[in-house]
């Protein structure tokens, strides 16, 4: 039998063997290019081959049988398998047309050539049968074309939206798409992994801006990845160093106790720290911005003045005036007569009558009050929150500046902050979790069998597939060697060791809070009162009866009489007509007899209270009278002794008085009676925001 010439070859070779078609066949084939996602260029050109063939017997074929049966068999294990090698020459098409031939190609990119439809029409019995064969390969269609280890598309889209507090958001939506298929078509590996390409999708981040939400979706046949990423404005406090969130308060008020120079500040802090950064970060962090306030308080306070008393008029000037020159003076006067008045600030009381006091190592207008820290656990074990709270004394005008309001310490600076995560917050994480190429084709023709279990089943998937290749530690995410002691400082990183992981360099030895307070503002509360009792010299004198009068009483009825209030008539009340006619005689001595009692307590932190007493009442000296104080320490304030002190002393005053007398001051509230009340209040006034630091290094975005 002489066989036609062949009029050209289309072959396709899979591992169940090789069909050829070169001599009863017609083909047709068709392109239609496929754009990415912003429809700017073709990436790649999908190519239909349409191939109608005669299947006949042939010269090898079985004499017995006489059939096609044995062709067909094999031409549907060849003809329906995906991913082989597809050859088509001598048609004018393009010489050779040869797609997964090994090397660098072409290959196809979309896991082809793809076999999409086998018709099979009988002709002659067994003999003879048409058949009707549809294949699609993919291809990118240019000279320098690649065709694995690059990539087919790099799209996204952005979108930009303002709050109504004019802080804005942005985000994108990254679409990659890398060549694959098969290195042979009975290879079942997976030949790339589109997870090396995600450092490609991270967006430049504007400065002031941090991640929200970063979402990474992997199609089916890992060929394609859709990232997305949303960012939102960061307000001007900024975030902590070493922290993915940081959420607190600061308030100041003078609730407790009353007053405009007494204030209770309040700072309150929630952290989320980076994973590969010990916990106790978050403590360094509110530390640090704790450090920054009371620093700012310490060095910014006013403390109220009183009016120097020895130097005012009337009856202020009496109390305490003759002792040293200043209304503290009365104050710290003992019932002993010591004099330590005149001393305004900086001195401790003398321990013992007659020694002098000693000054204060260190003087601040802040009192530490309250301190307390919450730690989550088990699912929100990644939350610390922590909360200080302080007594700052300082005048309403300078409350403000001194309570440090709108002031952050130097970690939340934007760079700072940015250069401590900045591998945190883009295309990875604190897992750093990485997809794998350890994905194999999995159908039914051949599996991956299970050593441990024999059975037949894919390779792990969901959390096993996920590896992570992240940090262990802050020295294998962000090197902190090279910078220089002053940011080292910012950041908080101890001079032996940059990891808080252990003892080394606690960074708490460097941020000590304000401890004994200065002596003016040592006053937590204070009470002192004047109490006067005055007999003004009258004696009265009983005359006798003169008849057998009854005793006048204000009783109308007998209690226990059920019907007794209803027979009385007195509608008034009580009975106040006497049944007596007689008349009292009174006599009036020449002087009145005044009882001066100065009463109060007092409760003070460092410093013992002393007992404050009267020198001149009225402008006349008194006359010491029944006595009694009580002291005791009644806290302990982290070291600083608590002291409370109560007094009660009694005075005579044993000529005429000549003016009246005011209230003594208030040391707690800073206020004496003398005071001219202002016609006008200055309100508090505000200081401007730090601007961003200058770093003495290249720290960029």
């Amino acid at each position: 039998m002489t066989l036609l010439p062949d009029v050209g070859k289309l072959s396709y070779s899979v591992q169940a063997g090789q069909a050829t078609f070169n001599v009863l066949y017609t083909s047709t084939v068709s392109g239609s290019p496929v754009l990415d996602k912003a429809k700017r260029t073709v990436k790649y050109v999908k190519y239909t081959f349409e191939v109608k063939a005669w299947v006949t017997l042939g010269d090898k074929d079985d004499a017995t049988t006489q059939t096609i049966d044995g062709q067909m068999q094999t031409l549907r294990y060849i003809l329906q398998a995906q991913g082989g090698k597809l050859i088509y020459t001598g048609k004018g098409f393009g010489s050779p047309f040869i797609i997964n031939g090994g090397g660098n190609g072409p290959n196809d990119v979309c896991w082809g050539p793809i076999p999409e439809l086998l018709d099979f029409q009988p002709l002659g019995a067994s003999c003879s049968a048409l058949i009707h064969w549809r294949i699609s390969t993919c291809i990118p269609e240019c000279p320098d074309a690649a065709f694995n280890n690059a990539l087919l598309e790099f799209t996204y889209s952005s979108s930009l939206s303002y709050d109504e507090r004019g802080f804005g958001a942005f985000s994108f939506r990254v679409v990659i798409e890398i060549p694959m298929t098969r290195l042979s078509q009975s290879n079942r590996n997976i030949p790339d992994s589109i997870d090396r390409y995600r450092p490609l999708t991270e967006p430049n981040i504007p400065l002031g801006f941090r991640p929200v939400n970063r979402s990474f979706e992997v199609s089916e046949d890992g060929r394609v990845c859709v990232w997305e990423y949303s960012y939102e404005e960061i307000p001007a406090g900024g975030v902590p160093a070493d922290c993915l969130m940081a959420r607190g308060n600061y308030t100041v008020s003078n609730n407790r106790p009353p007053g405009f120079s007494n204030w209770t500040c309040t700072l309150r802090a929630t952290y989320v720290v980076v994973r590969d950064q010990p916990r106790r970060m978050a403590w360094v962090r509110f530390l640090g911005l704790l450090q920054t306030r009371l620093n700012i308080g310490a060095a910014n306070a006013v403390v109220p003045q009183l009016p120097n008393v020895a130097q005012g008029g009337g009856g202020a000037g009496a109390v305490g005036g003759a002792v040293g020159g200043s209304w503290i003076g009365a104050l710290l006067l003992g019932p002993v007569g010591i004099s330590i008045g005149g001393l305004i600030g900086g001195i401790r009381g003398a321990q013992n009558a007659g020694q002098p006091p000693q000054p204060a190592q260190q003087n601040t207008a802040i009192l530490m009050q309250t301190f307390s820290f919450d730690e989550g656990l088990y699912l929100d074990s990644d939350k610390t929150s922590f909360q200080c709270s302080w007594k700052l004394i300082t005048t309403f005008a300078s409350i403000m500046r001194a309570s440090g309001v709108w002031q952050a310490d130097l970690s939340t600076d934007y760079r700072v902050w940015y250069a401590s995560i900045k591998d945190l917050i883009g295309s990875s994480s604190w897992t750093r979790l990485t997809i794998p190429r350890a994905d194999v084709i999995i159908d039914a023709c051949k599996q991956v069998s299970s050593s441990q279990t024999g059975v037949n089943k894919p390779r792990a998937y969901g959390s096993s597939a996920f590896q992570d290749s992240g940090p262990t530690g802050p020295s294998d995410r962000v090197s902190y060697a090279g910078l220089p002691q002053s940011v080292r400082s910012i950041l908080g990183i101890g001079g032996v060791s940059d990891s808080y992981n252990d003892d080394r360099g606690n960074p708490e030895l460097r941020a000590p809070v304000p401890g004994v307070m200065d002596p003016r503002v040592s006053w937590l509360n204070y009470r002192c009162s004047v109490k006067v009792e005055l007999d003004p010299g009258n004696v009265l004198h009983k005359p006798l009866p003169q008849y057998a009068d009854e005793s006048d009483t204000m009783a109308s009825y007998d209690a226990y009489d059920l019907q007794g209030a209803d027979n009385v008539n007195n509608v008034n009340g009580p009975s106040l007509a006497s049944v007596s006619t007689g008349v009292d005689v009174v006599q009036k001595a020449a002087t009145s007899t005044y009882r001066v009692c100065l009463k109060g307590w007092g409760l003070r932190a460092g410093y013992p209270v002393p007992i404050p007493g009267i020198v001149s009442f009225g402008g006349v000296s008194p006359v010491e009278d029944t006595q009694e104080s009580e002291s005791e320490v009644v806290a302990n304030m982290n070291g600083i002794p608590i002291f409370l002190s109560t007094w009660e002393l009694w005075y005579h005053v044993p000529q005429v008085m000549t003016e009246d007398q005011e209230p003594p001051p208030n040391l707690a509230q800073h206020i004496a009676g003398s005071a001219v009340p202002p016609t006008l209040i200055q309100p508090p006034i505000s200081v401007p925001e730090p601007g961003p630091i200058t770093l003495p290094i290249g720290i960029t975005q």
